[in-house]
């Protein structure tokens, strides 16, 4: 007589598998020591164990030393803008304010701009 295979619950992980464990430390790039100190502390269940390794990694991933605070990095681009509207060709006394000769948005340069006949649909 045939007897059915059991089928895992997939929503949770089973320590004695040793596929289900192999798979999940791989994913999550965990030691199985560490899955197996993770999953007696919050349960089995994968989703909180994907969300707690998530966690730790954001918690981990904190604002380096080397980078200034978001405020400096305002007051630097604000004072670069300004910089810029100074230093216009009219501004900074150009030929009788001309203005410099910009590209057409739509039209594509440089090796792109090679045209393509378009074969009308029968």
């Amino acid at each position: 007589m045939r007897r059915p295979k059991i089928q895992p619950i997939r929503n949770k992980l089973d320590l004695a598998d040793p596929v289900q464990v192999r798979i999940v430390t791989r994913r999550l790039g965990l030691s199985q020591a560490e899955l197996t100190e993770m999953v007696g502390r919050i349960g089995n269940s994968l989703a909180a164990i994907s969300k707690e390794v998530h966690s730790q990694r954001t918690g981990k991933l904190s604002a380096p030393a080397g980078v200034p605070p978001a405020a400096v990095i305002a007051s630097v681009t604000a004072t670069e803008s300004v910089a810029a509207e100074v230093t216009t060709p009219a501004a900074a006394g150009g030929a009788g304010g001309a203005q410099l000769a910009r590209p057409d948005r739509h039209q594509p340069a440089g090796r792109d701009a090679a045209v393509v006949p378009v074969r009308p649909c029968l």
